[in-house]
């Protein structure tokens, strides 16, 4: 029978609003509490339209993201909770309504009693703020509307394709919570995996695909911002990823014309199955199969085995692991698909799975790529950071034409060559193995920036070197030592991890200086700003002799050295204000008797000042222009001593 409207039946409509009645009131009244109740309470402490507009960016950015996140997924799962049930598809299909009316009448009304009441919420805050004398704000209004919008258009055209895909009144639900999050954890583990057994690998725990979970890049890559005049007075409001929530909403309307596709071919006998689709079961069945084998392989190797102490990394049984886990998601997600638990005798499709996870963990045990053993091409690298946390935690960021390049790669390879001798010691030391103690151990990391923009991060805990016998003296042993010493004491890398005290000097004032006695920490004292020239000519002739860089932290706990000299924690604070917001530099410094100049600096009492009362006043202001390393400072540094020669390999 012809239907008498073209795509909106007004019938249904009146029907789905009274239906879903609960659920936009709740989600207006959120709002209005959270836009126009809010601005009233901090329209008295706000001074202009910008501040308060920031807020009302904000709102949709932290609380709108989970409000259309949740409302338009539960809105959309009540208006088709007919395809549920055989009864009443049957019912509704016998309308003399075509599918593309029911379609269009269900996927319009779910926006329009989101939307609509928020052009409502926008219009009564735009009056308050004029009321309160913030004129201006309407513009930004607008953009926050059209943000919410676009939220709302991905997020209903996501849900609708999940309700137009699943027969069941719970699959629909699950489908939707874990395809929203499934690239960013799907991504984590494979990249948290190899970490378990390739020697060295690591993971910082960032992601390249996050932009495939919308809430996920949202909260950790989009934000409003402001930028400021030099005064520090708002100048321009922007949200910091507009162009992402564009692309969302273009990408409902993709996500709402497949779901359109899949409902006109749907049968009306689907109704009750998991996966209504019948092309889809094998996806569904697969996809159930490798995220069980992901996910659940990590618990029951952490649990089974890795709780261990003294476990060493076993991808036999992890392989093991996960093959049990493949087994629950491949016959678990056949029971759900099928409707019974006779299920077993479709071992074949489970054969092909598990002879996959087979081939992974050979080639994960037997590192047939060549992960583990990589160590880059000079010609592949742009430049590489080096940190030893042995030495101070120092970062060097080395460059292919530091004359100590070289020596990064011999260090990378070295470790690759005692691979087994310090997987040993490091595990007989987590036993309590007798022996073990002698050595110190501490973490190398290595992280390559290539050339195509690619990077490379290895992090590696190793026997860094023993303590003799005898008279206690540290031997390196392995030869680690000598190698990173040659690379944290080369000129250059200094030049370069300290810049504020070289090339950037000019674009710097020193905006503070504390002295704490290393192992007190209750009192700081302030240098004088008339030490504060020496004082920075001596931090450059030590740190250029490498006694600030190469001793380790041996005295972070204690007030004296072992001579009986004392020890002194240095924090020295930069400022530099750009033409848009300052950017400030700290470093912190454990200066030692043999860093000469600095100690003997540190250790006058007349470098002090008498402490001041820090109440209300910005350090800054204590220190007057003239004498700190501003633009038009130029500071000139005593000459570093003669520098023991260091052999590059």
């Amino acid at each position: 029978m012809q239907s008498k409207t073209s795509f909106f039946d007004w019938t249904l409509a009146r029907k789905g609003l009274r239906r879903t009645m609960p659920l936009w009131l709740t989600h207006l009244v959120i709002w209005v509490f959270a836009m126009p109740i809010m601005v009233v309470n901090l329209g008295p402490n706000v001074g202009n339209i910008l501040d308060m507009s920031e807020y009302i960016y904000y709102t949709v950015h932290i609380g709108g993201t989970l409000m259309a996140f949740f409302f338009c997924a539960a809105i959309v799962e009540v208006q088709n909770s007919y395809l549920c049930t055989a009864r009443s598809v049957s019912f509704y299909h016998a309308l003399p309504v075509r599918r593309g009316t029911i379609f269009c009448t269900n996927t319009l009304l779910t926006l329009a009693v989101l939307l609509v009441p928020m052009v409502l919420v926008a219009a009564m805050t735009l009056a308050i703020e004029y009321s309160l004398g913030l004129g201006g704000g309407l513009i930004y209004l607008v953009k926050w509307l059209g943000m919410y919008a676009a939220m709302c258009l991905f997020f209903t055209g996501f849900a609708t394709l999940c309700s137009h895909i699943t027969g069941h009144v719970a699959a629909a639900p699950i489908l939707y919570v874990v395809l929203n999050f499934t690239v960013v954890v799907v991504e984590w583990v494979v990249r948290y995996i190899p970490t378990l057994f390739l020697y060295g690998v690591s993971f910082n725990g960032s992601t390249r695909l996050g932009w495939m979970s919308p809430i996920w890049h949202i909260y950790t890559e989009c934000c409003p911002q402001m930028e400021y005049t030099e005064d520090m007075q708002p100048l321009r409001l922007f949200y910091d990823g507009s162009g992402y929530l564009w692309g969302l909403a273009l990408c409902g309307l993709v996500l709402l014309a497949l779901a359109w596709l899949f409902y006109r071919r749907r049968q009306s006998e689907s109704a009750g199955e998991f996966v209504a689709v019948p092309a889809l079961r094998p996806v569904f069945k697969y996809c159930v199969t490798a995220g069980c084998t992901l996910l659940l392989s990590i618990l029951f190797y952490a649990v089974s085995y890795q709780i261990r102490s003294d476990a060493r990394p076993s991808v036999p049984w992890y392989t093991v692991c996960m093959l049990i886990a493949a087994a629950i998601g491949y016959f678990g997600s056949e029971m759900v698909l099928r409707k019974s638990f006779r299920v077993f005798r479709s071992w074949k499709g489970f054969a092909a799975a598990a002879l996959v996870i087979l081939l992974c963990g050979g080639v994960l045990g037997f590192d047939l790529l060549g992960v583990e053993s990589y160590v880059p091409q000079a010609s592949e690298v742009a430049y590489v950071e080096l940190q030893s946390y042995y030495n101070q935690n120092f970062r060097a960021k080395v460059i292919p034409e530091d004359p100590c390049f070289d020596n990064v790669l011999a260090l990378h390879r070295l470790i690759l060559d005692n691979k087994e001798t310090s997987q040993n010691l490091v595990y007989d030391w987590y036993a309590g193995t007798s022996g073990s103690e002698q050595y110190d151990y501490d973490y190398i990391r290595l992280d390559y920036y290539m050339n195509d923009g690619s990077t490379v991060g290895r992090e590696y805990y190793l026997p860094i070197a023993a303590e003799a016998e005898n008279d206690g003296e540290i031997q390196d042993v392995f030869g680690y030592l000598a190698l990173v010493d040659s690379i944290y004491e080369t000129p250059e890398v200094i030049r370069r991890a300290y810049s504020v005290l070289w090339d950037d000097a000019p674009f710097y004032q020193l905006y503070y200086g504390g002295v704490q006695l290393a192992g007190i920490w209750d009192d700081e004292d302030v240098l004088s700003y008339t030490v504060y020239a020496d004082l920075l000519e001596a931090l450059r002739a030590d740190l250029l002799e490498g006694s600030l860089v190469s001793n380790r932290n041996d005295y972070y706990y204690s007030a004296e050295a072992e001579d009986g000299q004392r020890v002194f924690c240095l924090n020295l604070e930069f400022e530099r204000r750009s033409e848009e917001d300052p950017v400030y530099r700290s470093y912190e410094f454990y200066v030692t008797p043999e860093a000469a100049r600095t100690w003997a600096v540190l250790n006058d009492p007349a470098s002090y000042q008498e402490q001041p009362d820090w109440a209300g006043e910005a350090h800054s202001d204590l220190l007057p222009a003239d004498n700190r390393i501003g633009r038009d400072t130029q500071v000139i540094f005593l000459p570093a001593r003669p520098r023991l020669p260091v052999t590059i390999l």
